[in-house]
């Protein structure tokens, strides 16, 4: 069945868990949940810590939708709430961003050329505590928790050929 719910903007990426879609929506620098039963928009939250909101990442047990904003930041929402709860500094022109629930890290691929690595320490709390350089443009990634893989696409540039990264992630060592 097809159903059209009106948005107030062009939606960029969205994340479903159940009846509820989050929705980001950058030109309003909103994100909207549209309730897939009642088939409109229910409510809305403001991206206040930065704009140009793009991609989405989502920890469906924790209840933490993810969102990066083009400038540098990664902001952290709870979903049954709407309430922003967490912001981290990042590099700039993010594109992907993925939970790793088996290590409680997120990564985020950059445009500027970087993997910033996030460590979620508990539901409310999160730190940098990575940064990959990889290759200027080389944003649109994948990862694959069953192979324990992440993809990232490196376009071609004049010297350069397009190749396909695959990084394994690891557990970063923390101080105390």
């Amino acid at each position: 069945m097809k159903s059209e719910i009106p948005l107030a903007a062009f939606p960029k990426q969205f994340e479903l868990d159940g009846d509820r879609i989050y929705v980001n929506v950058p030109e309003a620098n909103r994100v909207a949940v549209v309730s897939r039963s009642q088939k409109k928009v229910i409510g809305t939250w403001p991206v206040r810590a930065a704009k140009d909101n793009v991609p989405m990442g989502y920890d469906r047990a924790g209840h933490r939708l993810f969102v990066a904003c083009a400038p540098g930041t990664f902001v952290v929402f709870e979903t049954p709430s709407g309430r922003e709860i967490a912001s981290v500094d990042i590099a700039e022109d993010a594109d992907g961003i993925y939970y790793d629930s088996k290590r409680r890290l997120i990564y985020i691929s950059c445009g500027s050329g970087f993997i910033d690595v996030v460590r979620q320490r508990d539901a409310d709390h999160y730190e940098r505590v990575d940064r990959v350089q990889t290759a200027k443009g080389a944003a649109t990634s994948l990862l694959v928790p069953e192979l324990d893989r992440l993809f990232l696409a490196v376009p071609a540039h004049d010297t350069t050929a397009a190749e396909l990264r695959i990084y394994r992630p690891v557990a970063p060592i923390l101080s105390k």
